[in-house]
């Protein structure tokens, strides 16, 4: 099984929009019941097929997972939806131009073999961001 490309593993928004207005009024799958469901389909794989007649385990195994599909791609829908929120913000904060607010701290340079510095303000040893990093 290939592995899709980045691109096209990433739930558009329109197909959100599509699945949502689809999956109407349905709550997220809850965590354990994610589990279970990886669970089944795994043992659904991993049993020993019967060569003739029908394979009831697999019957039974397909139709319990079906039924808890609508709620695995509300959880998809939930999770595309959060990852798009944090990568908005990380855009944001990378186009930002905002720097870090000014130390309150005014700063008595010590030699340079004395790796402390004091406030004059406070007289409190601060590490200087400038000087200390």
């Amino acid at each position: 099984m290939t592995t899709p490309d980045r691109a096209e593993s990433v739930l558009s928004t329109t197909v959100r929009t599509q699945i949502a207005d689809l999956m109407s009024g349905v709550k997220a799958l809850p965590p354990t019941q994610a589990v279970r469901l990886a669970e089944a389909a795994r043992d659904r794989r991993g049993h020993g097929h019967p060569r003739h007649g029908e394979d009831l385990y697999c019957i039974n195994l397909t139709c319990w997972m079906g039924e808890r599909v609508p709620y695995l791609l509300q959880l998809l829908l939930d999770v595309a939806a959060e990852n798009e929120g944090l990568r908005e913000r990380i855009k944001a904060a990378a186009n930002s131009e905002t720097k870090p607010p000014p130390s309150p701290h005014r700063f008595v340079r010590m030699p340079d073999d004395v790796r402390c510095n004091f406030c004059k303000a406070c007289g409190e040893h601060v590490l200087d961001p400038v000087h200390d990093a």
